[in-house]
Protein backbone atom coordinates (compact mmCIF):
# COMPACT_ATOMS: atom_id res chain seq x y z
CA UNK A 1 0.00 0.00 0.00
CA UNK A 2 2.77 1.80 0.83
CA UNK A 3 4.04 1.60 -2.90
CA UNK A 4 0.58 3.08 -3.99
CA UNK A 5 1.07 6.25 -2.18
CA UNK A 6 4.76 6.85 -3.31
CA UNK A 7 3.40 6.64 -7.01
CA UNK A 8 0.63 9.07 -6.25
CA UNK A 9 3.21 11.03 -4.92
CA UNK A 10 5.62 11.33 -7.80
CA UNK A 11 2.57 11.68 -9.97
CA UNK A 12 1.24 14.45 -8.03
CA UNK A 13 4.82 16.27 -7.98
CA UNK A 14 5.65 15.69 -11.91
CA UNK A 15 2.08 16.97 -12.69
CA UNK A 16 3.09 20.21 -10.30
CA UNK A 17 6.64 20.53 -12.11
CA UNK A 18 5.06 20.29 -15.05
CA UNK A 19 2.56 23.61 -14.64
CA UNK A 20 5.37 25.46 -12.74
CA UNK A 21 3.84 25.24 -9.83
CA UNK A 22 6.19 25.96 -6.51
CA UNK A 23 5.04 24.09 -3.38
CA UNK A 24 5.11 27.81 -1.21
CA UNK A 25 2.12 29.07 -3.93
CA UNK A 26 0.17 25.73 -3.61
CA UNK A 27 0.79 25.68 0.11
CA UNK A 28 -0.94 29.11 0.13
CA UNK A 29 -3.73 28.36 -2.01
CA UNK A 30 -4.68 24.76 0.00
CA UNK A 31 -3.91 26.00 3.08
CA UNK A 32 -1.61 22.96 3.43
CA UNK A 33 1.70 23.14 5.14
CA UNK A 34 4.80 22.67 2.45
CA UNK A 35 5.88 20.03 4.90
CA UNK A 36 2.69 18.05 4.66
CA UNK A 37 2.87 18.09 0.40
CA UNK A 38 6.40 17.04 0.67
CA UNK A 39 5.13 13.92 2.48
CA UNK A 40 2.13 13.55 0.36
CA UNK A 41 4.96 13.43 -2.25
CA UNK A 42 7.36 11.35 -0.87
CA UNK A 43 4.48 8.81 -0.15
CA UNK A 44 4.97 8.96 3.85
CA UNK A 45 1.39 8.63 4.93
CA UNK A 46 3.30 7.44 8.77
CA UNK A 47 4.33 11.20 9.02
CA UNK A 48 1.04 12.56 8.83
CA UNK A 49 -1.60 12.44 11.90
CA UNK A 50 -3.48 9.88 10.46
CA UNK A 51 -4.40 7.86 7.03
CA UNK A 52 -8.05 10.28 7.53
CA UNK A 53 -5.55 13.50 7.02
CA UNK A 54 -3.98 11.76 4.10
CA UNK A 55 -6.81 11.20 2.19
CA UNK A 56 -8.03 15.25 2.72
CA UNK A 57 -4.79 16.50 1.90
CA UNK A 58 -4.13 14.44 -0.98
CA UNK A 59 -7.98 14.88 -3.08
CA UNK A 60 -7.43 18.99 -2.25
CA UNK A 61 -3.54 18.17 -3.82
CA UNK A 62 -4.62 16.69 -6.72
CA UNK A 63 -8.15 18.76 -7.49
CA UNK A 64 -5.86 21.71 -7.50
CA UNK A 65 -3.86 20.53 -10.17
CA UNK A 66 -6.97 19.30 -12.40
CA UNK A 67 -5.82 15.18 -11.00
CA UNK A 68 -8.87 12.86 -10.32
CA UNK A 69 -7.96 11.23 -6.91
CA UNK A 70 -10.05 7.88 -7.57
CA UNK A 71 -8.92 7.21 -11.44
CA UNK A 72 -5.49 7.84 -10.64
CA UNK A 73 -5.52 5.52 -7.36
CA UNK A 74 -7.06 2.79 -9.41
CA UNK A 75 -4.88 3.14 -12.29
CA UNK A 76 -1.90 2.93 -10.28
CA UNK A 77 -2.91 -0.10 -8.27
CA UNK A 78 -3.90 -1.63 -11.18
CA UNK A 79 0.05 -1.14 -12.51
CA UNK A 80 0.88 -2.49 -9.42
CA UNK A 81 -1.51 -5.95 -9.33
CA UNK A 82 -3.55 -5.00 -6.43
CA UNK A 83 -7.46 -5.29 -6.05
CA UNK A 84 -9.19 -2.50 -6.49
CA UNK A 85 -11.95 -3.44 -4.23
CA UNK A 86 -9.76 -2.82 -1.18
CA UNK A 87 -8.51 0.41 -2.45
CA UNK A 88 -12.73 1.53 -2.68
CA UNK A 89 -13.22 -0.25 0.53
CA UNK A 90 -10.10 2.07 2.06
CA UNK A 91 -11.35 5.25 0.46
CA UNK A 92 -15.38 4.78 0.97
CA UNK A 93 -15.46 2.38 3.81
CA UNK A 94 -13.46 3.93 6.46
CA UNK A 95 -14.57 7.47 6.16
CA UNK A 96 -18.16 6.55 6.87
CA UNK A 97 -17.21 4.46 9.43
CA UNK A 98 -15.27 7.39 11.22
CA UNK A 99 -18.11 9.88 11.06
CA UNK A 100 -20.44 7.16 11.73
CA UNK A 101 -18.57 6.72 15.19
CA UNK A 102 -18.64 10.44 15.93
CA UNK A 103 -22.25 10.65 15.72
CA UNK A 104 -22.92 7.51 17.96
CA UNK A 105 -20.51 9.49 20.48
CA UNK A 106 -22.42 12.41 20.22
CA UNK A 107 -25.60 10.56 20.56
CA UNK A 108 -24.40 9.06 23.35
CA UNK A 109 -22.81 12.15 25.24
CA UNK A 110 -25.98 14.09 24.65
CA UNK A 111 -28.18 11.33 25.64
CA UNK A 112 -26.54 11.35 28.86
CA UNK A 113 -26.57 15.46 29.37
CA UNK A 114 -30.37 14.50 29.04
CA UNK A 115 -30.78 11.56 31.71
CA UNK A 116 -28.36 14.05 34.34
CA UNK A 117 -30.95 17.09 33.63
CA UNK A 118 -34.13 15.14 33.98
CA UNK A 119 -32.30 13.52 37.20
CA UNK A 120 -31.63 16.65 38.62
CA UNK A 121 -35.27 18.36 37.84
CA UNK A 122 -36.82 15.79 39.31
CA UNK A 123 -34.62 15.77 42.72
CA UNK A 124 -35.40 19.72 42.87
CA UNK A 125 -39.22 18.92 42.57
CA UNK A 126 -39.28 16.47 45.36
CA UNK A 127 -37.44 18.50 47.72
CA UNK A 128 -39.30 22.26 46.87
CA UNK A 129 -42.15 19.67 47.87
CA UNK A 130 -40.97 18.61 50.64
CA UNK A 131 -40.39 21.72 52.07
CA UNK A 132 -43.86 23.21 51.26
CA UNK A 133 -45.01 20.57 53.37
CA UNK A 134 -42.73 21.11 56.67
CA UNK A 135 -43.76 24.61 56.11
CA UNK A 136 -47.19 23.90 56.23
CA UNK A 137 -47.39 21.66 59.51
CA UNK A 138 -45.35 23.56 61.15
CA UNK A 139 -47.08 27.12 60.75
CA UNK A 140 -50.41 26.63 58.70
CA UNK A 141 -51.93 23.73 59.98
CA UNK A 142 -51.42 25.42 63.46
CA UNK A 143 -53.94 28.31 62.71
CA UNK A 144 -56.59 26.34 60.92
CA UNK A 145 -59.85 26.88 62.00
CA UNK A 146 -59.98 22.59 63.24
CA UNK A 147 -57.40 23.42 66.34
CA UNK A 148 -59.13 26.59 67.30
CA UNK A 149 -62.63 26.52 69.59
CA UNK A 150 -65.53 28.00 67.33
CA UNK A 151 -66.66 31.40 69.04
CA UNK A 152 -70.09 32.53 67.22
CA UNK A 153 -70.45 36.16 68.47
CA UNK A 154 -74.06 37.27 68.50
CA UNK A 155 -74.69 39.24 65.34
CA UNK A 156 -75.31 42.69 65.58
CA UNK A 157 -78.81 44.97 64.07
CA UNK A 158 -78.13 46.54 61.04
CA UNK A 159 -80.15 49.79 60.78
CA UNK A 160 -81.57 50.23 57.32
CA UNK A 161 -80.45 53.65 56.09
CA UNK A 162 -83.36 55.94 54.80
CA UNK A 163 -81.11 56.49 51.64
CA UNK A 164 -81.72 52.74 50.97
CA UNK A 165 -85.58 53.25 50.54
CA UNK A 166 -86.55 54.34 46.96
CA UNK A 167 -88.70 57.32 46.66
CA UNK A 168 -91.73 57.71 44.28
CA UNK A 169 -90.04 58.58 40.32
CA UNK A 170 -90.03 61.36 39.05
CA UNK A 171 -93.10 62.34 36.71
CA UNK A 172 -90.92 64.56 34.46
CA UNK A 173 -88.83 60.69 34.07
CA UNK A 174 -92.00 59.14 33.57
CA UNK A 175 -92.97 61.52 31.09
CA UNK A 176 -90.24 62.03 29.22
CA UNK A 177 -90.43 60.94 25.42
CA UNK A 178 -87.25 58.40 24.67
CA UNK A 179 -88.12 57.45 21.13
CA UNK A 180 -86.13 60.57 20.32
CA UNK A 181 -84.75 59.80 16.33
CA UNK A 182 -81.20 60.66 15.38
CA UNK A 183 -80.06 64.35 14.77
CA UNK A 184 -79.79 64.86 10.86
CA UNK A 185 -76.41 66.27 9.83
CA UNK A 186 -77.31 69.86 8.80
CA UNK A 187 -77.56 70.84 4.95
CA UNK A 188 -74.39 72.08 3.09
CA UNK A 189 -73.45 75.65 2.31
CA UNK A 190 -71.55 76.82 -0.93
CA UNK A 191 -69.14 80.33 -0.99
CA UNK A 192 -69.19 82.20 -4.30
CA UNK A 193 -65.92 84.25 -5.12
CA UNK A 194 -65.71 86.99 -7.93
CA UNK A 195 -62.41 89.36 -8.06
CA UNK A 196 -62.74 92.50 -10.33
CA UNK A 197 -58.46 92.64 -10.16
CA UNK A 198 -56.09 90.38 -9.01
CA UNK A 199 -56.56 89.98 -5.07
CA UNK A 200 -55.25 87.97 -2.48
CA UNK A 201 -57.77 85.50 -0.72
CA UNK A 202 -57.30 82.51 1.90
CA UNK A 203 -60.28 80.16 2.32
CA UNK A 204 -60.66 77.31 4.82
CA UNK A 205 -64.01 75.12 4.37
CA UNK A 206 -64.40 72.27 7.16
CA UNK A 207 -61.05 72.43 8.16
CA UNK A 208 -59.49 72.11 4.92
CA UNK A 209 -57.96 74.51 2.67
CA UNK A 210 -59.81 75.54 -0.57
CA UNK A 211 -58.16 78.80 -1.94
CA UNK A 212 -55.02 80.47 -0.96
CA UNK A 213 -53.88 82.28 -3.84
CA UNK A 214 -54.36 85.23 -5.60
CA UNK A 215 -57.85 85.26 -7.46
CA UNK A 216 -57.72 85.41 -11.41
CA UNK A 217 -60.02 88.68 -12.65
CA UNK A 218 -63.75 87.81 -12.92
CA UNK A 219 -63.22 84.00 -12.77
CA UNK A 220 -65.47 82.71 -10.28
CA UNK A 221 -64.39 80.58 -7.48
CA UNK A 222 -66.55 78.50 -5.72
CA UNK A 223 -66.23 76.25 -1.78
CA UNK A 224 -69.03 74.18 -0.28
CA UNK A 225 -68.85 73.04 3.23
CA UNK A 226 -71.34 71.40 5.85
CA UNK A 227 -70.63 72.66 9.06
CA UNK A 228 -68.13 75.98 8.61
CA UNK A 229 -65.70 78.46 6.47
CA UNK A 230 -63.14 80.96 7.64
CA UNK A 231 -62.34 83.64 4.82
CA UNK A 232 -59.64 86.29 4.72
CA UNK A 233 -59.23 89.09 1.86
CA UNK A 234 -56.62 90.85 1.22
CA UNK A 235 -58.85 93.96 -0.38
CA UNK A 236 -62.36 93.18 0.17
CA UNK A 237 -63.37 96.33 -1.93
CA UNK A 238 -62.01 93.81 -5.26
CA UNK A 239 -63.52 90.96 -4.17
CA UNK A 240 -67.91 90.26 -4.77
CA UNK A 241 -68.73 87.41 -1.96
CA UNK A 242 -71.96 85.68 -2.12
CA UNK A 243 -73.38 82.97 0.42
CA UNK A 244 -75.67 80.54 -1.00
CA UNK A 245 -75.64 82.81 -4.45
CA UNK A 246 -76.76 85.81 -2.13
CA UNK A 247 -74.44 89.08 -2.02
CA UNK A 248 -73.54 89.68 1.65
CA UNK A 249 -70.84 91.97 2.83
CA UNK A 250 -68.40 90.38 5.26
CA UNK A 251 -66.75 93.27 5.82
CA UNK A 252 -66.23 94.51 9.89
CA UNK A 253 -67.96 97.85 10.38
CA UNK A 254 -65.02 99.34 12.41
CA UNK A 255 -62.37 98.29 10.51
CA UNK A 256 -63.57 97.71 6.97
CA UNK A 257 -61.36 94.42 6.25
CA UNK A 258 -62.01 90.73 6.21
CA UNK A 259 -59.68 88.91 8.58
CA UNK A 260 -60.64 85.26 9.61
CA UNK A 261 -64.40 85.87 9.52
CA UNK A 262 -66.24 82.69 10.17
CA UNK A 263 -69.49 81.39 8.93
CA UNK A 264 -70.92 78.62 10.47
CA UNK A 265 -74.30 77.21 10.88
CA UNK A 266 -75.37 78.97 13.96
CA UNK A 267 -74.44 82.49 12.58
CA UNK A 268 -75.50 81.74 8.60
CA UNK A 269 -78.80 82.69 9.05
CA UNK A 270 -77.72 86.28 11.10
CA UNK A 271 -75.17 86.59 7.99
CA UNK A 272 -77.61 85.69 5.02
CA UNK A 273 -80.36 88.14 6.72
CA UNK A 274 -78.68 90.71 8.73
CA UNK A 275 -80.46 92.65 11.74
CA UNK A 276 -81.09 96.62 9.83
CA UNK A 277 -78.55 99.23 11.13
CA UNK A 278 -79.66 102.47 12.83
CA UNK A 279 -79.28 105.11 11.18
CA UNK A 280 -76.60 107.70 12.68
CA UNK A 281 -78.18 110.75 13.84
CA UNK A 282 -77.12 113.70 11.96
CA UNK A 283 -74.65 115.74 13.59
CA UNK A 284 -75.90 119.61 14.26
CA UNK A 285 -73.10 122.13 13.82
CA UNK A 286 -72.39 124.25 16.49
CA UNK A 287 -73.96 127.53 16.65
CA UNK A 288 -71.04 130.59 15.59
CA UNK A 289 -71.52 133.99 16.74
CA UNK A 290 -70.48 136.48 14.41
CA UNK A 291 -68.63 139.16 16.44
CA UNK A 292 -68.67 142.74 15.04
CA UNK A 293 -65.91 144.50 14.85
CA UNK A 294 -66.02 148.12 16.34
CA UNK A 295 -66.26 150.27 13.25
CA UNK A 296 -69.29 148.24 12.83
CA UNK A 297 -71.06 148.41 15.68
CA UNK A 298 -72.30 151.71 17.09
CA UNK A 299 -71.44 152.67 20.37
CA UNK A 300 -73.39 154.69 23.13
CA UNK A 301 -72.09 156.62 25.85
CA UNK A 302 -74.55 156.91 28.86
CA UNK A 303 -74.38 160.05 30.86
CA UNK A 304 -76.52 159.73 33.58
CA UNK A 305 -78.61 162.85 35.03
CA UNK A 306 -80.88 161.40 37.19
CA UNK A 307 -81.55 157.79 38.74
CA UNK A 308 -84.65 157.40 36.88
CA UNK A 309 -83.52 158.87 33.38
CA UNK A 310 -81.27 157.75 31.22
CA UNK A 311 -80.00 159.12 27.91
CA UNK A 312 -77.90 157.80 24.85
CA UNK A 313 -75.87 159.26 22.70
CA UNK A 314 -75.08 157.70 19.23
CA UNK A 315 -71.61 158.45 17.87
CA UNK A 316 -70.98 158.70 14.55
CA UNK A 317 -69.67 155.52 12.58
CA UNK A 318 -67.69 155.57 9.49
CA UNK A 319 -69.56 153.44 6.61
CA UNK A 320 -67.15 151.07 6.07
CA UNK A 321 -69.78 149.16 3.36
CA UNK A 322 -68.37 151.34 0.53
CA UNK A 323 -65.00 150.06 -0.49
CA UNK A 324 -62.22 152.79 -0.95
CA UNK A 325 -61.09 153.02 -4.11
CA UNK A 326 -57.58 154.46 -5.58
CA UNK A 327 -58.24 157.58 -7.90
CA UNK A 328 -58.90 160.81 -8.58
CA UNK A 329 -62.70 160.12 -6.90
CA UNK A 330 -61.22 159.01 -3.77
CA UNK A 331 -58.95 161.90 -3.09
CA UNK A 332 -62.32 164.20 -3.72
CA UNK A 333 -64.20 161.92 -0.89
CA UNK A 334 -61.10 162.42 1.34
CA UNK A 335 -61.14 166.55 0.47
CA UNK A 336 -65.40 166.45 1.28
CA UNK A 337 -64.27 164.88 4.76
Amino acid sequence: MNEVYKKFGQALKLERENKNISLADLSDELKISEENLTYIEAGEIDQLPSELYYNLFAKSYSKALGIDYNKTIEAIKEDLGEPIENAEQEQKGKEPDAQKTKAEDAAAAESNWFKKKFITLIIVIVGIFVIFMAIYKLFIEEDSPASTPDVTEPALPVEESPSSEAGPVSDEITGYNWDVSAPEEPPPFNMTLTAREECWVSLRADGDTVIFRNLVPWREYRAEARYRMKITVAQPSLVEIKLNDKPVDLRDPQTRRISGVEINQVNLDSVLNPPPQPEPEPVQPAAVQKQDSPAQTPQTTAAPTNPGDTVTRATPVRNTDTPDTVGPDSTRNQGEE
